[in-house]
């Protein structure tokens, strides 16, 4: 911008004529709201020191645990161990969306809002609240009880982090079933499959030099017909 409003005198002293940028426009901010995977127990517990809007609405969504009896959500990220194993899948869901909601609103105290709002997977959960569609509780009570008639943790199969790309990872001629779920990267593909097949994926993918990692806290084989 400086240049273009300097361009009189870049053409009196340098004879040159400044063309104006006509291209796209990146000053448009998009705010992308994460899924599941990106949350793990104890996440964030030094930063929320610095957000007290995310300790504020933690605060709020502990009243909704409290009235329906189950482990606060605030402590996923203060006090991960006192959380009841088969509370864990459901905690993971409420304490992602409370914390992404809580990040946007200190984005936009400090900042404009967003020109944009979108989300991967539980993240369009998120973005849903934060674009005003409908309120934080009604959206953690929508979650709350999804998970309570969800079948339990891995009995419908699991999901893996593949280092690879989607179309190179179907290639492979894998020795068991799968289901692509999340296409993240060319270098990320994320596959969902039976539990007891886990461990023959994983032996298989060692010998094609591939890295992979189990997605442990995502208990579900989301994005996939296993979950009929």
């Amino acid at each position: 911008m400086e240049l273009l409003t300097q361009s009189s005198f870049y053409k009196e002293n340098f004879n040159i004529d400044l063309i104006p940028y006509t291209g796209i426009d990146y000053s448009k901010v998009a705010c992308l709201f994460p899924g599941n995977g990106s949350l793990y127990p104890g996440i964030f517990k030094a930063e929320l020191k610095r957000l007290p809007l995310c300790v504020k609405r933690l605060q709020e969504m502990d009243l909704f645990s409290e009235k329906n009896k189950v482990s606060k959500v605030s402590w996923y990220f203060y006090q991960p161990e006192k959380i009841l194993e088969t509370e864990m899948a459901a905690l993971r869901g409420m304490a992602l969306i409370t914390m992404s909601v809580g990040l946007f609103e200190s984005y936009v105290d400090k900042h404009k809002a967003p020109h944009f709002l979108s989300g991967h997977s539980l993240g369009e959960c998120s973005a849903l609240v934060c674009a005003g569609v409908i309120d934080l509780e009604s959206m953690i009570n929508i979650n709350y009880h999804r998970e309570l008639i969800g079948d339990a943790n891995h009995v419908s199969g699991c999901m893996l982090a593949v280092a690879i790309d989607a179309n190179e990872f179907r290639q492979l001629d894998c020795p068991v079933p799968f289901h692509i779920a999340n296409e993240n990267s060319p270098q990320q593909t994320v596959v969902s499959l039976k539990l007891e097949d886990l461990k023959a994926l994983t032996s298989f993918l060692k010998t094609k030099r591939v890295a992979s990692r189990e997605l442990k806290g995502v208990v579900r084989p989301y994005h996939s017909p296993l979950m009929q």
